[in-house]
Order: structure tokens, then sequence, then C-alpha cells
């Protein structure tokens, strides 16, 4: 529960920070950054760090959802090389959208640990996929295609208790 609260309370934090605008747009340039790769490892390593045993697996199985999201984003980037909406902007190749894919990973991991909070999760996680979309990163396939990605490794990590690789290394 503590672990939840934790969670909540950095991506409201994000939320928060000084808007750079009183637009869509501007709202859609802070919360994007919820879904960079340094902010979704932090939120992790809270989890890891709260002491309970229980948000201690957490941490291990919502790591590997992100690991597991990460790589075969890069492997499908690297696969159809699409170009980006705005590739003046943005760097780099579109589908599927990695943000998208780790919000909703960690989404999915926290829905089915700390389900009372789950349509904050999906919500937040929605929010930075929309971000994408907006701010001409990604299109609609891209984001949808990541979100599913993500969805599909944030339940594949917690179909036991230990995750599937990572919790099962004897540290």
């Amino acid at each position: 529960m503590r672990a939840t609260v934790v969670v909540i309370t950095c991506a409201l934090l994000g939320l928060a920070a000084p808007a750079r605008s009183s637009t869509y747009h501007g709202f859609a340039e802070d919360v994007t950054h919820l879904g960079d790769a340094p902010t979704l490892l932090a939120l992790g390593l809270a989890l890891g760090l709260s002491g309970s045993e229980y948000d201690g697996q957490t941490s291990v199985i919502y790591t590997e959802a992100l690991v597991t999201s990460g790589a075969v984003t890069y492997a499908l980037k690297r696969l159809t090389r699409k170009e980006r909406p705005d590739p003046e902007r943005y760097s780099g190749y579109a589908f599927p959208s990695a943000h998208a894919a780790g919000s909703f990973a960690a989404a999915t991991v926290l829905a089915r640990r700390y389900p009372k909070h789950r349509s904050v999760y999906y919500a937040v996680a929605g929010l930075v996929a929309a971000s994408r979309v907006e701010l001409s990163a990604h299109d609609w396939v891209d984001v949808v295609a990541g979100a599913a990605l993500g969805i599909f490794a944030g339940k594949r990590a917690t179909v036991t208790e230990r995750g599937i690789v990572i919790g099962r290394i004897t540290w």
C-alpha cells in the first residue's frame, strides 16, 4: 500500500511540474516525460526501496516488464524503420512507441499488483501515449502498438510472483 502512495505521488509530482503553456500541447510536453525510461526506472527503484517484501517483488517484476517491452520495442523499430511524423524534431524510428510501451508495461504491472488504483495507472499511461501523438513524435498506430506491447509485457511479467527471468536469478 505504501508503494502505491509513492508511485501515485511521483506521478502527480510529474504532472504538477510547471506547465510550459496553458494549452493542451504544453500539457503534452510536460506529461510525455512520465514515459521517459529514467522516470519509469526511478518509479521502479522507489518501489524496491519501500521496504516491504511485496513491493520489492513488484519492483523486480516491474523492471522485467520494462526491460522486455524496451527490448522488443527496440527490435521492432530496427525491423520496421518507420519514419516519425516530424523527423525534423525527433530522431530515431517511430514504430512502436517506446513511451507508450514502457508506460503501459508499468501500468499493467502496477494494476495487477495494486488493483485498487488501476484506473490511475492506466490514465497516466494513456496521457503519455496521447502526448506522443500531440507532439508529432508518433501517430496513433505507433502508440496503440506500443500500448499493446506494454500490456503484453506487463501481463507476461506478472504471470508468477517473481517474474519470468530476473526474479529467477539467485542474488
